[in-house]
Parts: structure tokens; C-alpha cells; sequence
């Protein structure tokens, strides 16, 4: 492609996203707008498909989405006690988890670091 015609593409392509934003801030329907407007409810859409598609060419590709991962944590010591010592109990998608009060608090830390990617 020559640089003239390169040019001209980028000349329409920011004069198409412009109207385009334009349309968007308004709030109003595409029809509404475009006959307000003066422009064909066809190159409305024409211009959207290819600012689309030349913004999504350009952009920088995703990276993918990796499966959330739960960290393992080394199994909670169970503690004997004369008396109920529960001090939380928390009951999340189908998953209930028992805090005791004589958890030391690295214990309760990394036990609601992986709640939270449960969550």
C-alpha cells in the first residue's frame, strides 16, 4: 500500500472513530443519531466494523487467562480442647471453614489469601 493511501486510511479512520465517540456520547439511538446527523445508518455501522477491526489488529494480544489457582496450604493443626475454642466460622460456595481461636495469625492469613481466589 502506498503511503498516500496509508494516509488517507488513517485520515478516515480518526475521522470515523471521532464521529463514532460522538454518536456514543450522546446517549442516543443509532438511527436517531445518524438521521439527525445526515449519515447513512449504513456507513455508520460500515465504519464501526472497520475501526473495530483496525483497533483490535493493532492492539497488543491478551495474554490468556490462566485457571485461577489455589494455593495449597499445609494442613491446619487440630487442636484439643476441653471447651469449644471456634472463633469464625465461615461457610462459602459450599465450603465451610472453622477458625479456632488458638490459630496463630499466619495461619488465619494464608488461610483468607485462598479464600479469596475461591472467592
Amino acid at each position: 500500500m502506498s503511503k498516500a493511501k496509508k494516509l488517507t486510511k488513517q485520515y478516515r479512520l480518526e475521522q470515523w472513530t471521532s464521529i463514532i465517540q460522538e454518536r456514543i456520547k450522546s446517549g442516543k439511538r443509532v438511527n436517531v443519531w445518524c438521521s439527525e446527523n445526515n449519515i447513512s445508518r449504513d456507513a455508520y455501522y460500515y465504519w464501526l466494523r472497520k475501526v473495530k477491526l483496525e483497533t483490535t489488529e493493532n492492539s497488543v494480544p491478551e495474554k490468556p487467562q490462566l485457571p485461577k489457582v489455589v494455593p495449597l496450604i499445609p494442613p491446619i493443626p487440630t487442636y484439643e480442647s476441653n471447651n469449644n475454642c471456634t472463633a469464625i466460622i465461615l461457610k462459602v460456595n459450599g465450603i465451610s471453614l472453622e477458625i479456632q481461636d488458638c490459630a496463630s495469625d499466619t495461619i488465619i492469613e494464608k488461610t483468607l489469601r485462598a479464600l479469596r481466589n475461591i472467592c
